[in-house]
C-alpha cells in the first residue's frame, strides 16, 4: 500500500520558504566572498579613502553562515502538513 501523502510532504519540503532563502543567500554570500577574496582594491570605498577593511569578505561570509542556518533550521524542524479534514458529503437537492 502506499502513502498518498508523501508527494505532498515532498512538495513541501521543496517548496519550504526557509529552504529557498537558504539558496538565495548561499548563492549571493558565495558571490560576494568570491569576489572580495580576488579584488585587488576591496579596501577601498566608494570615496577612495582606503578603510583597511574588505567589506565584501566581511558581508559574504556572515551570508553564508546566514545560509548554513536556514538549512539547519529546515531539516531540524520540517514543515508538518495537517491532516486533511475528511470531506463532508453534501446532499443536493433536484429542482
Amino acid at each position: 500500500m502506499t502513502d498518498q501523502g508523501a508527494p505532498a510532504k515532498l512538495a513541501s519540503r521543496l517548496f519550504d520558504l526557509r529552504l529557498i532563502i537558504a539558496v538565495l543567500f548561499f548563492v549571493f554570500g558565495l558571490v560576494v566572498t568570491i569576489s572580495g577574496l580576488v579584488s585587488k582594491a576591496s579596501t577601498v570605498s566608494a570615496s577612495g579613502v582606503n578603510t583597511g577593511v574588505n567589506v565584501n569578505v566581511w558581508t559574504g561570509v556572515p551570508m553564508l553562515v546566514i545560509a548554513v542556518l536556514f538549512v539547519i533550521w529546515a531539516l531540524v524542524r520540517p514543515l508538518e502538513i495537517p491532516p486533511a479534514a475528511p470531506a463532508e458529503e453534501t446532499e443536493t437537492t433536484s429542482s
